[in-house]
């Protein structure tokens, strides 16, 4: 958890669909909501898995949590 938040802040911060993703970790770290979709992700994967997000499937994930 701790280790793709870091990760995330080292990314391009204006980024606004980053920026989402990041929001959305701190919910469900502070919730308790899954985030399994992260899980086993190596960080070049991860990388281009932030990268390819629309924004408004960030904004159903963080409607959603």
């Amino acid at each position: 958890m701790e280790s793709i938040l870091i990760y995330t802040l080292s990314l391009d911060s204006s980024n606004k669909v980053l920026l989402s993703i990041l929001i959305t970790l701190l919910l469900s770290q502070i919730f308790g909501a899954s985030i399994s979709y992260f899980e086993g992700i190596s960080e070049q994967k991860l990388s281009a898995y932030l990268f390819s997000l629309k924004e408004d499937w960030v904004a159903h994930l963080l409607i959603s949590q």
